[in-house]
């Protein structure tokens, strides 16, 4: 039987990032903004309070469990915490590896292990929303010692230690997530999974991708009328039902796309498209660019906004820290905390260019204030953060007119404008022409299909060859047809 946990988990690709003990005593905050990256916490012993953005409140304790897969903002403080709101506690590191806030000296009154995962997967971002945002498991030891598992083995240097971390993560996730599983938890993929009538439907949706499913067929699978299904499945998913099954057929695309397992025609069968050029349509409108350009042009970066440093992200680092003509931006370009914190942004940017971007969204992704992230932000990419939103839009809509036969108005929505209007305008300010001119001057300059040679039109209407026929029928044919010329001499 297909397991759809297991297998959203398995795309996932997750593999370890960093772990640190930290003990706190006394009264102590730390504030953390939102990263992209996935947290995990568990409480060795003692107790003390996390405060993530969106949630009530929760009091932690021995062995209590916190996986929060969408890296949140969050901060975590004493179960008594500093008077004012704005006091931020700095982690000091202690001889024996170990972090403290708070007093020093003394005996902690609280031991936590924390750590961050990478998703190795290009559609984490697309995946990770199927989850739970939150995972709060209370008491748990079996979690305890997994998690203990992990931070020793990533400070370890021992043979095979990727593949033990991978599947050491691989059976955390999996074990929180189930841990988890109860109408008690939020929307995601877990509450459905939890649900048995539910769960048979979307077993079948990950079972068999390439059929086409209907509401009626999916809502007989969990013997419910097609309205109780709906509002079941949307209650307890956050998505419409076509709507999940939508984004796992395009995760799996996506993974199949660049495992280079076939081409377009062949992905579109799979994941559950009558044709190439229907699928191509969805999957642009999803992903932003057609199938073969993102097969081309994809790299096996993360959509979920990683930070953990890598040879890739060195090189990009190196890259966009070259001196410029004034001295004190090329200081500003040489710190790697703060160009990795504008790449963060940056990188939120490229995924979806069709979002809304402010300013202070922004700079509480990069975790500077907001003159600091537009002025850091130029000096590091040569442009503004709106103007660079505004290339990276008109490239996807270029390439939407290109490569696509999508209407100018699904094309000026799907890349985050909220107007025709504006969009014509705007596009023809850039690019000194209107989106139609530009879509029919690539339509001129592409040459024109061969003629089909006659003999093959003809072949074509002919019956199938491989047809049998039985010998009388072809006897009483021939005898009805006159002979040729060529016959008649032949005589």
């Amino acid at each position: 039987m297909v397991d759809p946990l297991a297998e959203v988990v398995t795309l996932l690709q997750p593999s370890a990032s960093f772990s640190k003990i930290v003990g706190g005593a006394g009264r102590w905050r730390v504030r953390r903004a939102e990263s992209g990256e996935p947290f995990y916490c568990v409480i060795l012993e003692g107790t003390c309070r996390l405060d993530v953005d969106g949630y009530e409140p929760i009091t932690l304790q021995t062995d209590d469990f916190v996986l929060i897969p969408s890296g949140f903002g969050r901060s975590m403080s004493s179960i008594a915490p500093p008077s004012s709101k704005d006091t931020v506690t700095a982690p000091v590191r202690l001889g024996d590896g170990e972090f403290r806030l708070g007093t020093q000296s003394g005996v902690p009154d609280v031991r936590f292990l924390i750590g961050h995962f990478l998703f190795g997967s290009p559609d984490a971002a697309l995946l990770v929303s199927l989850l739970p945002q939150l995972v709060h498991i209370r008491g748990d030891k079996r979690l305890a010692t997994l998690v203990q598992l992990v931070g020793d083995e990533s400070r370890a240097s021992r043979p095979a230690r990727d593949v033990v971390l991978t599947r050491l993560l691989e059976v955390l996730l999996i074990e929180a997530l189930r841990s988890s599983a109860g109408m008690a938890a939020s929307q995601g993929l877990l509450r459905g999974l939890a649900d048995e009538r539910l769960a048979a439907a979307i077993r079948c949706m990950h079972e068999k991708p390439a059929h086409q499913w209907t509401v009626a067929q999916l809502a007989n699978e969990a013997a419910l009328s097609r309205s109780a299904f709906f509002d079941r499945f949307s209650r307890a998913v956050g998505v419409a039902p076509m709507e999940y099954l939508l984004a796992w057929r395009m995760a799996m695309a996506k993974n199949i796309l660049l495992r280079k397992e076939g081409n377009v025609a062949e992905v579109a069968e799979r994941v559950g498209y009558s044709s190439a050029s229907a699928f191509s349509v969805a999957f642009a409108r999803v992903v932003g660019v057609p199938p073969t350009r993102y097969a081309s042009t994809s790299t096996s970066t993360s959509t979920s906004i990683l930070t953990a440093p890598t040879p890739t992200s060195e090189r990009r680092l190196e890259r966009h820290a070259a001196p410029t003509s004034e001295p004190a931006d090329a200081a500003a370009l040489q710190d790697p905390a703060l160009l990795r914190r504008l790449l963060r942004a940056k990188d939120r940017i490229d995924a979806a260019s069709h979002e809304a971007w402010p300013l202070k969204r922004l700079a509480q992704i990069s975790g500077v204030s907001e003159a600091h992230f537009a002025r850091s932000f130029k000096r590091a990419f040569g442009l503004p953060p709106h103007r660079y939103l505004l290339t990276r839009r008109i490239e996807q809509a270029t390439t939407l007119l290109r490569d696509t036969d999508l209407p100018i108005t699904e094309i000026a929505f799907a890349t985050g404008w909220e107007s025709l209007g504006t969009f014509g305008r705007i596009f023809r300010d850039v690019t000194g022409r209107s989106p139609g001119e530009l879509r029919e001057a690539v339509q001129a300059d592409t040459p024109p299909l061969a003629l089909v040679p006659a003999c093959v039109l003809k072949a074509s209407e002919r019956p199938d060859l491989t047809i049998a026929v039985s010998e009388k029928r072809r006897r009483e044919a021939k005898a009805t047809v006159r002979p040729s010329t060529k016959e008649k001499e032949a005589q």
